[in-house]
Formats: structure tokens, C-alpha cells, sequence
């Protein structure tokens, strides 16, 4: 299970990519749901004060709803990358056959479209509405 070390890394790594200039997003905190000997990263979770009249639109249940996604967004990033490190485990010291190659370049292409398609098609459509 991802330790307090883990979460102090994962936020200090999303803060970076939002910009050193913004307030508002770096108020947004990651953090985990549960107890801390039983978590897993499906707990990861994004938390953020919602003042007047933002809470109006992002309610809990939205949040619990954005969160959701964000798990699932998360659990994919993950696949493709244990995709890649199997892969390069696998292939240390061997030449593998072309079927599995074949077979990890599906299975990689399948990973990664549908990431894009959850990143693009899903969210910057609804952005962009």
C-alpha cells in the first residue's frame, strides 16, 4: 500500500504541473480515503475547498463523482505503465518472439487509446461545452 511518503510525493508532483502562479490549484490536495494500514491507490482521492458559489455547482456528490473518474484515470495510467515494465523484465537477457511482441504492441495500443480516449473524447469535450 502507498505509504504518507507516497502522498507527500504525489502531491508535491501535481502541484508542480499546475503552475507556480496559480492559488487556486494549489489548494487542490490528493489525498487518501481510508486508514492508512488498509489503503490502496483505488483510495486516492482529490480534495479541495469549494467556497461560495462553487459549491453550488460542485457539490459532494459531483466531487464523489469527479473523484471516481479520477480513479479510473489513475488505474489506467498505471496499466501502461506495468505494461512496460513486465515487458522490459520479461525481455532482459532474451530476444522475445515475434507473437508476444505482436501481442504487448496490442495490448499497448489498446492501453493507451483508451487513456486518450477518456483524457480527449470524454473530458475535453465536456470542457470545451
Amino acid at each position: 500500500p502507498p505509504q504518507a511518503a507516497a502522498v507527500a510525493d504525489v502531491n508535491a508532483a501535481f502541484q508542480r504541473t499546475t503552475g507556480s502562479g496559480d492559488d487556486a490549484a494549489h489548494a487542490i490536495k490528493l489525498d487518501f480515503t481510508q486508514d492508512p494500514s488498509t489503503r490502496t491507490w483505488d483510495d486516492l482521492c482529490i480534495t479541495m475547498p469549494t467556497p461560495w458559489p462553487l459549491g453550488l455547482i460542485l457539490s459532494p456528490p459531483v466531487v464523489s463523482r469527479l473523484n471516481e473518474f479520477f480513479a479510473l484515470l489513475l488505474k489506467v495510467r498505471m496499466v501502461t505503465g506495468k505494461l512496460g515494465s513486465v515487458w522490459a523484465k520479461f525481455c532482459k537477457g532474451r530476444t522475445p518472439n515475434i507473437q508476444l511482441s505482436f501481442l504487448r504492441a496490442r495490448m499497448s495500443f489498446l492501453v493507451d487509446h483508451i487513456f486518450y480516449y477518456l483524457q480527449v473524447d470524454v473530458v475535453d469535450a465536456e470542457y470545451s461545452k
